[in-house]
């Protein structure tokens, strides 16, 4: 444990904590192999990549085909982590090891390299910011979708998930991971969506994000900002997306998306109700009804402007199938106004992309549709 006010510096070499075997068995729900009060530093910037080294728990067992959560390391409140280029990070083995940041606990990456094995879980208060050219892996191992980054339900205060350097990149999943913002909740005011110091930003504004699976944005304080970078989401991986849900769907929240590209990867492997592409309409997110809306702007309920923004239908290299007669299936709601689009499928079954709108038949307003290969279609699948 590193007390408040104390710290531990990981300049060069080794620092092991759990090396042994079978050390899944020491780690019982609601214990942890770490705890940081203070400062963690691993690495200060001037030695060979991965020299600074931090392995918790490394010869962990996987469990599959859904492993247990085992917190590895837990930076508690007031205490910060600060990883460094000449960084390298190991929590926990296989499957299992997740990293937590507890009330307004901070994480800062400038550099290097750290694999969470299983899932990073952000607290009520906490800031995870990758701001230099580093890699984050988490729950990359086959977990069944269990492993993925987690955020606070009802948080009172700014909670933020920040990537912003152009050589930063952050990989999610095993192929059916849930990255969902939100627990669906719905307000009688809408203090919480405008007015109030609590809520969730999900903020890409260089860099790369990879989530192998699926993305849900679904609360009244919940809020995805994108000014720049790549977002590319893959419902296809080790495990595969559910039919029956969307590989992104913006349900309910704060959407500011003025630039950056979001790319569906693959069109879903399974047969469903679930689609690649789905925008709910404008409104004030937790006005007390349905709720299930969206706004463009942080202080009042405004239509979603995706302009600037690109926001792709294949990346011009996989080819991996979708569910027959399904393929990309886009639904966009006529009350936001969208930026580009781009279909590019060379090659694939099952890889079309359907355009249809909500309510049937309205016209969508957008700067440009570009179909580099593949096909494109308009109107709701017969399915």
């Amino acid at each position: 444990m590193i007390g408040a006010g104390g710290s531990l510096n990981i300049n060069d070499g080794l620092f092991e904590v759990l090396g042994g075997t079978n050390v899944e068995n020491l780690l019982f729900a609601g214990n942890t192999a770490m705890q940081v009060f203070g400062t963690l530093n691993v690495g200060d910037g001037s030695g060979a990549p991965e020299s600074a080294r931090l392995y918790i728990g490394q010869n962990t067992l996987p469990e599959l085909p859904n492993p247990t959560n085992r917190r590895f390391l837990d930076i508690e409140p007031g205490g910060q982590m600060i990883v460094r280029s000449d960084a390298g990070v190991l929590v926990g083995g296989g499957n299992r090891g997740t990293l937590q940041l507890v009330g307004n606990a901070v994480y800062v990456q400038d550099g290097g390299t750290v694999n969470i094995r299983a899932s990073l879980q952000l607290g009520n208060g906490s800031y995870f910011l990758i701001n230099g050219p580093g890699t984050v892996n988490i729950g990359t191992s086959p977990s069944s979708g269990a492993n993925t980054v987690t955020f606070p339900a009802n948080p009172t205060t700014e909670t933020r998930f920040r990537v912003d350097d152009d050589g930063a990149e952050v990989n999610i999943g095993d192929g059916n991971a849930n990255m969902v913002i939100g627990n669906g909740a719905t307000r009688l005011d809408n203090a919480d969506a405008f007015l109030g110091a609590g809520f969730v930003s999900y903020e890409l504004n260089r860099g790369t994000v990879n989530l192998n699976g699926r993305f849900l944005l679904n609360d009244p304080n919940a809020r995805l900002v994108m000014t720049g970078g790549t977002f590319n989401i893959n419902p296809q991986g080790d495990n595969d997306v559910s039919g029956a849900l969307n590989t992104c769907h913006l349900q309910r929240g704060i959407v500011i998306m003025t630039g950056g590209t979001l790319t569906i990867v693959n069109p879903p492997a399974n047969a469903g109700a679930g689609v690649a592409f789905l925008v709910n309409p404008q409104g004030t997110p937790g006005d007390g009804g349905a709720g299930a809306v969206l706004s463009g702007d942080t202080l009042a309920a405004t239509p979603v402007n995706f302009s600037g923004s690109l926001i792709r239908f294949g990346n011009g290299v996989s080819t991996a199938p979708g569910a027959a007669n399904e393929g990309f299936e886009v639904n966009l709601h006529n009350s936001h106004t969208y930026g580009d689009f781009e279909v590019n499928n060379p090659s694939g079954n099952n890889r079309f992309v359907w355009f249809y709108s909500t309510p049937a038949n309205s016209t969508i307003n957008l700067t440009n549709l570009n179909v580099v290969a593949g096909e494109f279609r308009q109107g709701r699948p017969a399915v």
